[in-house]
Order: C-alpha cells, then structure tokens, then sequence
C-alpha cells in the first residue's frame, strides 16, 4: 500500500519540477524498478519459507516473479546510467536499446519456463 501512494506522487513530482513532461523519466524508472525488486524478493521469500508450499518450481507466481526481478535488477543498472551514458556517445544507446530487447526476451522465456511447468504438473495430476 505504501508504494501505491508514494510511487505516484514521487513521479508527479519528477514530471513536472525534475526532468520535466518531455524527457524519458529515468528517476522515475529506477525508482519504480527498486519498489519491483524490493516487492519481488519479500514475495520470493515468503513463497519459499511458507510450510504449505511444497515446491515452487511448479508454481507460475514463482517464475513470474523470478523473471521480473532478473529483469529490472539488470535494467536498473542501464535506467541508471543512461542519462550520462547516451549525453557522450549517441550510439550507446542503439546498444542499450539491443540489451534491452534480449534481456525482455529472457524474462519471458522464464515466464514460458514457469507456465510449461506448472501445465506439466497439472496435466501429471489428471
């Protein structure tokens, strides 16, 4: 709940006193990414220490959120520095633009991952 009020009202504040209404919002990207990871890892943890769980692998919550925390732990690192990065060398950011496709590409391959196995399980169980 905390950071369905804060998130908001920090990026109303980047849109019109910070980086304004024409410039990509990187302030705002990596802070909505740390409030993702911060969110993923308290789901990861409780879905793993809770006794009636009995194994997660089969669990697509599991793989979804496994995905997105791999993904915006490593976008968080180029949202970051792409303000200085691309201000040197415009060609930098066709490369970030390139990571960021494959690396969207692996969080969904992990998504599929988790959905081919909890559809295995559920058609084991049948």
């Amino acid at each position: 709940m905390f950071f369905a009020i804060v998130y908001p009202i920090l990026a109303l504040v980047n849109i019109f006193f910070i980086q304004g209404k024409d410039h990509f919002h990187t302030y705002t990207f990596v802070l909505g990414s740390i409030f993702l990871i911060i969110l993923c890892l308290s789901y990861l943890r409780q879905l793993i220490i809770n006794p009636a769980i009995s194994t997660v692998i089969y669990k697509p919550q599991f793989w979804i959120t496994l995905s997105l925390l791999l993904f915006y732990s490593v976008d968080i690192l180029f949202t970051a520095s792409i303000n200085s990065l691309t201000a040197k060398n415009n060609n930098l950011a066709y490369s970030f633009v390139r990571v960021m496709r494959y690396l969207n590409y692996t969080m969904y391959l992990v998504m599929i991952i988790g959905f081919l196995l909890s559809y295995k399980k559920y058609k084991w169980k049948r």
